[in-house]
C-alpha cells in the first residue's frame, strides 16, 4: 500500500503539473492573443525561453499570465504540504527556490 504523503507527492509531481499548466495556457493564450492587437514580442534570451517553458507559457506571456502560473506552481509546492517528510519537503523547498528564480528572471526581463 502506498503511503498517503507518498501519494499526493507522486501527484503533484512536476512534469504532470507542467502538462496541465502548458494545457491551460494554451487555451487562455489563444483568448488573449485574440482580444489584443498584435505586436512583435520582445527578443527573449534562451535562458528566459527556457523559464517560460517551464512555467507552461509562451514567451509573449502577459506579466498577469506570468503571476498566475507561477502561484499555482507555488501553491502545488508548498513545503508545508510536506510537513510529515522531511525529505520530501527539502524538495518540495528546492522546487520553491528554482521557482522563485525563475519568477525574477522573467519580471525582470519585463522591466517589472
Amino acid at each position: 500500500m502506498i503511503d498517503p504523503v507518498e501519494a499526493k507527492f507522486q501527484a503533484l509531481e512536476m512534469d504532470a503539473e507542467l502538462a496541465n499548466l502548458k494545457q491551460m495556457n494554451r487555451r487562455s493564450h489563444q483568448e488573449a492573443i485574440a482580444l489584443r492587437p498584435q505586436a512583435p514580442p520582445p527578443p527573449v534570451s534562451d535562458k528566459i525561453a527556457r523559464f517560460y517553458k517551464i512555467l507552461g507559457l509562451n514567451s509573449n506571456a502577459s506579466l498577469k499570465e506570468v503571476k498566475q502560473a507561477y502561484r499555482t506552481l507555488l501553491k502545488k509546492w508548498h513545503p508545508d504540504l510536506f510537513y510529515e517528510n522531511p525529505e520530501k519537503q527539502q524538495k518540495a523547498q528546492e522546487v520553491i527556490q528554482k521557482m522563485n528564480e525563475i519568477y525574477k528572471e522573467i519580471c525582470g526581463q519585463m522591466g517589472k
